[in-house]
């Protein structure tokens, strides 16, 4: 089967499990990428290898770029669309004779935008929704735009069965027309270290994943856990926040924790100012104990409300797959339900700090959440997912068209 992958759009963190998941794929996977997606994998993967890779200059527009390749997408199978958020009447998806599958990252924005209006309270954001409103809404008529190009799409694809289930639970489109969920994280062995040497170190390494800013995660929460932690226990400790700072607050944020961290001597602090290159991301990961998940359940996407674990899935979740780590997850996220064994979660601030001081002291509980997670991460093999997708492709998608 002859796959052809489209990511213009910066996603390459999904790009990347993609190709490891059709690595060994054959005939090899064609992808159509820009400079920027493929300078950040172009060492993660074997790219002349195992694909066919054509990238766009920084002098083309989408269009130009696709147009150019018309004749090498319309040789394919099936086309995916990994991202299309920006911009979408750049995607002469007309001209595209395969079926077409679109991942959906932002359900509501794309499926049920008039239902899910959101605007936000501060004068600053609601200056700028209201440019967005004016320029793309009313002048360019981005809404109209986008419903034409969801027409030409075969087929959605979401993120995991939750958000699949969601969208047929309130009817956003027929069953036929969903593809079944292909995860933005595959389980890659290379990513987990040896966890005899992980537990027998004393220190435990927590991480927060994502962007510093108040409207994903609620970091004065976790803050005002922390400040509770420190003066129970005498352990060393680690806390990285793995993203770069949004604006004043993702400053202030990063500067109370380095206060805390030169008042008490067992506390190591890391943070970063500007995007965290993907070999940082791995490595840091990859050293991690536990993935500390404070999830504002609310977020948004442009003028749209977007729902994490409902109609958009926490990047956490993702890496919980990725790099094999036990997690602490609000407990009104959606949590499915192989993973429920592996993701503690918590309500208040006290059943937080319950859970952080149980992976300090108790070894055989991190190493039990461990043990758990290799046995749940096989169906996430690059190989399994592999044979899944295309047992659906043949399935579902080939035979409907």
């Amino acid at each position: 089967m002859k796959i052809i992958v489209i990511e213009l759009e910066g996603h390459a963190e999904c790009l990347y499990s993609f190709c490891k998941i059709f690595e060994q794929h054959q005939p090899k996977i064609t992808v159509l990428s820009n400079q920027a997606v493929f300078e950040e994998l172009k060492n993660e993967l074997a790219i002349e290898q195992n694909f066919f890779w054509h990238v766009k200059n920084n002098t083309q527009n989408n269009l130009a770029f696709l147009e150019t390749h018309l004749n090498t997408i319309n040789q394919q199978d099936v086309v995916l669309l990994n991202t299309a958020q920006k911009q979408v009447n750049q995607y002469p998806i007309h001209k595209f004779k395969p079926p077409i599958i679109l991942r959906i990252h932002n359900v509501h924005t794309f499926l049920a935008r008039w239902q899910h209006l959101s605007w936000p309270t501060d004068f600053y954001a609601l200056w700028k929704d209201f440019s967005y409103v004016i320029r793309e809404l009313f002048l360019q008529q981005e809404w109209k735009k986008v419903q034409k190009f969801l027409q030409h799409i075969h087929f959605f694809t979401f993120p995991n069965h939750t958000i699949e289930q969601y969208v047929l639970d309130h009817q956003l489109l027929p069953t036929s027309k969903v593809f079944p969920a292909i995860p933005l994280a595959c389980h890659l062995p290379s990513f987990q270290v040896n966890n005899d040497n992980h537990n027998s170190n004393t220190s435990r390494h927590f991480v927060v994943l994502g962007t510093v800013d108040r409207r994903r995660k609620d970091y004065q929460f976790l803050l005002a856990v922390w400040k509770q932690l420190l003066p129970q226990i005498n352990h060393s400790i680690k806390l990285t926040l793995l993203g770069k700072p949004k604006g004043p607050y993702g400053q202030k944020i990063l500067q109370v924790f380095q206060l805390l961290a030169q008042k008490h001597p067992h506390f190591t602090f890391q943070s970063y100012q500007e995007r965290v290159v993907q070999t940082e991301f791995n490595k840091v990961m990859q050293a991690a104990d536990v993935l500390l998940a404070p999830i504002l359940l609310e977020t948004r996407y442009k003028i749209y409300q977007e729902q994490y674990g409902y109609s958009k899935i926490s990047g956490s979740l993702s890496d919980v797959i990725r790099y094999a780590k036990p997690a602490i997850f609000p407990s009104a996220y959606p949590i499915p339900k192989e993973f429920e064994a592996v993701i503690d979660t918590y309500t208040t601030p006290e059943e937080l700090l319950s859970l952080i001081l149980n992976y300090i002291h108790n070894k055989e509980y991190l190493k039990q959440k461990q043990l758990l997670l290799h046995q749940q991460l096989l169906p996430y093999a690059p190989q399994n997912l592999q044979k899944a997708i295309v047992k659906n492709l043949k399935k579902d998608l080939i035979d409907k068209t």
